[in-house]
């Protein structure tokens, strides 16, 4: 079955997930085995910096310069047919930033159950760090309304709240508040 090519050339079901990835608000990338773009979410291609139509066909780790290495077991895993998953991931972009991600890559598999292509889909999960009764804890201690009353607080001050995640050591909450002499 191809996949690459003319919209003509492809299967009816490449076309119809083609247009689901495309047309979602979500962020959701579609590649095939040689790890080549196939379809990207405006939301996906854009968290990359990329646009959806001008990365179809290229690889993943040409388009995106210093893409993380673990990453390529984990697609190596979803293109064996594992379903991976993560609920707190912290990805470190090129341009050194960092992001807390929720993500799982999903096996697409063909007619005849051979894995023909992966599909990933991401959120950022950090943003959700300073909304009401969201927490990450899984111990069950907390309730998730500090960082959300701090954020309020602060910024009513005329001030602003960053956050700063390492993997295995912590999160750091910086406050900056404006000073009057």
């Amino acid at each position: 079955m191809g996949t690459a090519g003319t919209q003509g050339t492809l299967s009816p079901s490449v076309r119809q997930l083609r247009a689901l990835v495309g047309q979602t608000s979500s962020s959701m990338v579609m590649f095939d085995r040689s790890m080549r773009f196939l379809a990207a979410s405006a939301t996906g291609a854009g968290w990359y910096g990329l646009d959806p139509d001008a990365i179809r066909g290229r690889v993943v780790y040409d388009a995106i310069p210093g893409f993380p290495p673990r990453w390529h077991e984990i697609h190596r895993r979803g293109l064996a047919g594992e379903t991976c998953r993560c609920d707190l991931d912290l990805y470190v972009r090129p341009d050194g930033g960092s992001q807390w991600l929720r993500w799982i890559v999903t096996p697409w598999h063909l007619e005849r159950g051979k894995i023909g292509k992966i599909i990933i889909s991401f959120e950022d999960v950090e943003r959700h760090a300073f909304e009401p009764y969201s927490s990450r804890r899984t111990d069950g201690a907390g309730t998730g309304i500090g960082l959300g009353l701090v954020k309020r607080a602060v910024e009513a001050a005329g001030g602003a709240v960053a956050l700063e995640s390492t993997v295995g050591i912590g999160t750091t909450v910086t406050m900056m508040l404006p000073f009057a002499v």
